[in-house]
């Protein structure tokens, strides 16, 4: 295999998008699929005469005039709102809250919505191997938070899972630009995208339907040795522009895994490859 470190692209800015194995035994319980809308805020305590109300502050600065933010339907109003998963919206949510730590601010609204919790989306994987379940699994311990999108997995199979190991994953059979479009801080993992690359050929578009800025996405391709699965997923997204995009060669470890990623929990994730060799990996910041 050849090894050279890793070259780098930067394009011009545009418009921000289980198998039934025992290693997946020690899978977190709790895996949320779709993002959630219309979350209360919990009431604040009445004050007594003379007390004065503590109240929390976002404040929109993009406009002409400073928009203060104080209610949970005023968040709604904007189209990203429901883009946000349930952590995430509780994040923008806390800051309003006067209960949650000193009340202090007023926050800007975009510079919070940039610290929202991060996700994890995958899409296109075979979830019925052991490999690729045991990367959900890592997944969900380092995030909590994922979206698991398949148009053609197995549905019964999906439910038996959902069974055994309580995780629920009703969107598989989305695309991934349906099951979480113009994702806010995701981190995307994409493994042996072959034909959707060479195929279908859409793989930098559904990317770029789903990432915004914030957005990482790590693409694990396979049997470079027989075409160019990374150099036209690079030559695609430069074509869209606003990537920057890196391609590393991976040399797997002695028991057979490469790494992909460090979590939010600073957890490294690996996967163990199910095709040949000449696998690189494509990393793809928006």
């Amino acid at each position: 295999m050849r090894h050279h470190s890793g070259s780098s692209t930067r394009a011009q800015p545009r418009r921000s998008a289980g198998a039934q194995s025992s290693s997946a035994d020690t899978a977190a319980q709790v895996a949320r699929i779709v993002p959630v809308a219309g979350l209360a805020v919990r009431r604040r305590p009445d004050h007594g005469p003379g007390q004065p109300t503590l109240r929390r502050t976002l404040v929109d600065n993009s406009g002409v005039a400073p928009v203060n933010i104080t209610t949970e339907a005023q968040l709604q109003n904007y189209p990203w709102w429901t883009s946000l998963s349930e952590s995430q919206q509780l994040h923008l949510l806390g800051r309003l809250d006067p209960e949650v730590d000193p009340p202090t601010g007023p926050f800007d609204l975009h510079q919070t919505l940039a610290t929202v919790p991060r996700r994890a989306l995958t899409g296109g994987m075979d979830l019925i191997n052991a490999e690729s379940w045991d990367l959900i699994s890592q997944l969900v311990d380092q995030y909590h938070d994922v979206v698991c999108a398949d148009p053609v997995l197995n549905v019964e199979l999906t439910t038996q899972l959902k069974d055994k190991k309580g995780l629920d994953f009703s969107n598989v059979r989305q695309l991934l630009q349906q099951a979480a479009p113009g994702a806010r801080n995701a981190d995307i993992f994409i493994i042996h995208p072959g034909p959707w690359i060479y195929q279908a050929n859409t793989l930098h578009l559904d990317l770029q339907a789903v990432m915004t800025p914030g957005c990482v996405a790590y693409v694990l391709t396979d049997n470079e040795d027989d075409g160019g699965q990374a150099a036209t997923l690079v030559q695609g997204l430069t074509q869209l522009g606003g990537f920057t995009v890196t391609v590393q060669d991976l040399v797997p470890h002695p028991e057979g895994t490469v790494d992909l990623a460090t979590g939010p929990q600073h957890g490294v994730l690996r996967v163990k490859p199910y095709h040949k060799g000449g696998f690189k990996l494509v990393r793809i910041a928006a």
